[in-house]
């Protein structure tokens, strides 16, 4: 009995611990790329200072975009809740955080 029980105890700590590793080296690695691209970006930026004036101009070919076309997102995250609502994502989620005994 006490092997079945270091077992019960032991598989889903072992499983908790992997998740957790793998959620830790895929966070490194975005944050890696996102600094590397940081550096390649703020790398170009210097070389190119013509680039900042037209930073403006971008910003309302963007706002321009999002008026245009944006309607459907118009609600922004208050959509994506209401989604996940209706799609029953909260009992799911919290059934899926609750602790279980084991037996």
């Amino acid at each position: 009995m006490p092997a079945r029980r270091a077992t019960e105890i032991l598989k889903p700590l072992a499983t908790r611990v992997a998740g957790g590793a793998l959620i830790g080296v895929i966070a490194g690695c975005s944050s890696a790329i996102f600094l590397y691209l940081l550096d390649r970006v703020t790398a170009l930026r210097e070389d190119h200072r013509a680039l900042v004036w037209l930073l403006p101009l971008a910003g309302l070919v963007l706002g321009f975009a999002y008026e245009r076309y944006g309607a459907a997102v118009a609600r922004g995250t208050s959509l994506v809740i209401d989604r996940a609502r209706s799609a029953g994502f909260h009992q799911v989620a919290v059934s899926s955080f609750r602790p279980r005994r084991p037996g």
